[in-house]
């Protein structure tokens, strides 16, 4: 606009006057516009000042002035900023809301941001700054004392890059930055030594062979319906909230497949109140997919639905579906029934995972089977010898025989 404007003004289309009566007049439209959006009152005292109320770090404070144009200039200069200078905490609110709006985030991930801002910036000086106060230097040192102050890994950091990067991408475009979120991060100097190594046993992750069997023995002697469902997650190794939200069309018999194509999430409602429903998307695009299953796993699902023939869900008790936190304790059961250490069902995921690749399972079958985005993430977290240690000693012992 500004161009055209000029240009006006270089072939005589508008004379300087023109112009300062223009701009004047989107100067009083500006500030009656404001005005009309103060959402609070305007009103004389008996005293003969002027009142209002604006919000002032979450509290509405009460402003006094001697006559309406002063009570007026305030509210306009405070909306002027609110607009044009907003903060960081601002910001992530519009972000998300704009992105929620559009249908760009599932809840679960509004879930998570809004989570990790908790955790990251609320309550901190960044949180009050303003973005056109913002530079690069002053971000750095956030993000720099933010890893310390927290002892974040590397892991862990990614959830604070991720709604940075978001809020600046926004801010940018509201041309309310010239900072480039994807530029300073590539830039951001910071050595891997500043993050917290986390040591963790790899076998804590994992169920040994023998431990399966133990299980798999329990369950056949056992067969309730949520031990059922721990046995099919053994033979499937499906994430726990694509179990719990199975429904019988999804298994295939002929074709001996099932479709894994919901999940379960978790969110708050505008209430704050704890939300656990089925989302008809999976985790990831790559998470929509046909798994192959065998004969036993079909007789699992088998005896499955006699104990539930009639419910809307593959796991339901009484009409209600079985959860996945219920699915979840029901695991720690059996481990406590067969003496063994308590793990998750995503344990026996990265069991199952290990199993196929052990077995120089074709790495795009596995890829599919587990629904990752590439084989490399199956490798990383997932690969792992399961045999104990005994079978591990024997095994050194058959290979060096010198």
């Amino acid at each position: 606009m500004e161009d055209v404007l000029h240009k006006a003004l270089k072939y005589d289309i508008l004379s300087e006057e023109d112009l300062e009566n223009l701009e004047n007049r989107i100067e009083v439209q500006k500030r009656e516009d404001l005005l009309n959006k103060h959402p609070y009152s305007i009103w004389q005292g008996k005293n003969g000042n002027w009142y209002t109320k604006l919000p002032v770090n979450e509290q509405l404070k009460l402003i006094k002035r001697k006559n309406k144009a002063d009570i007026e200039n305030i509210i306009v200069d405070f909306w002027s900023e609110k607009l044009e200078n907003p903060t960081i905490k601002e910001l992530f609110n519009q972000w998300i809301e704009e992105r929620e709006l559009y249908g760009e985030l599932r809840k679960s991930s509004i879930k998570k941001y809004s989570n990790d801002y908790k955790r990251f910036i609320k309550g901190t000086y960044f949180e009050a700054v303003h973005i056109r106060n913002l530079d690069e230097e002053k971000l750095y040192l956030f993000v720099k004392n933010t890893i310390v102050q927290h002892s974040l890994t590397a892991k862990g950091f990614s959830g604070l890059r991720i709604i940075l990067k978001g809020i600046l991408k926004y801010a940018k475009r509201k041309k309310y930055t010239s900072i480039s979120a994807s530029v300073f991060f590539q830039d951001l100097d910071i050595g891997k030594n500043i993050f917290r190594k986390k040591h963790k046993k790899k076998e804590n992750g994992r169920f040994t062979d023998e431990e399966i069997r133990m299980i798999i023995h329990y369950i056949s002697d056992n067969p309730t319906i949520r031990n059922l469902a721990i046995m099919l997650c053994i033979q499937t190794g499906v994430r726990v909230g694509e179990l719990a939200s199975l429904k019988p069309e999804d298994i295939n018999y002929q074709t001996k497949t099932i479709h894994i194509q919901r999940t379960e999430i978790t969110y708050n409602d505008r209430n704050g109140k704890n939300v656990v429903t089925v989302s008809e998307y999976p985790k990831t695009d790559e998470s929509d997919r046909y798994i192959i299953i065998l004969d036993s796993c079909i007789d699992t699902v088998r005896r499955i639905r006699l104990l539930n023939p009639q419910g809307t869900y593959l796991f339901e008790e009484k009409g209600n579906r079985i959860r996945s936190n219920g699915l979840r304790r029901t695991l720690y059961r059996i481990c406590d029934k067969v003496g063994i250490p308590r793990r998750g069902p995503h344990s026996i995921r990265r069991t199952y995972a290990s199993v196929l690749l052990d077995n120089y399972t074709d790495e795009s079958l596995v890829q599919n089977q587990m629904g990752h985005t590439d084989i490399a993430t199956t490798r990383k977290y997932y690969q792992y010898c399961r045999r104990d240690e005994a079978e591990q000693r024997q095994q050194i012992k058959e290979a060096i025989n010198y």
